[in-house]
């Protein structure tokens, strides 16, 4: 996703020069292309929006002890 995010804003950039430029192809080629970048950015965020919520969390006993030992410096039951 962050090298989504990266690949918008370098679209992004040089549609500005094209509008500032009054290049009008080259703006749609560019907001076209920027618009395809975010949709399959929304798509990849939403799939993994479903995925997290779908996957249970399971946490056992021993998971706890060791985190809670991580917290507090301690070596766990004695």
């Amino acid at each position: 996703m962050k090298e989504l995010d990266a690949e918008i804003a370098h679209v992004i950039g040089p549609k500005g020069d094209a509008v500032t430029d009054y290049d009008i192809e080259k703006t749609a080629h560019l907001r076209d292309q920027a618009d395809k970048l975010k949709k399959q950015l929304e798509r990849m965020k939403r799939e993994w929006r479903e995925k997290r919520q779908t996957t249970p969390v399971v946490v056992d006993q021993g998971t706890v002890a060791e985190v809670i030992a991580k917290m507090t410096g301690s070596l766990g039951p004695l």
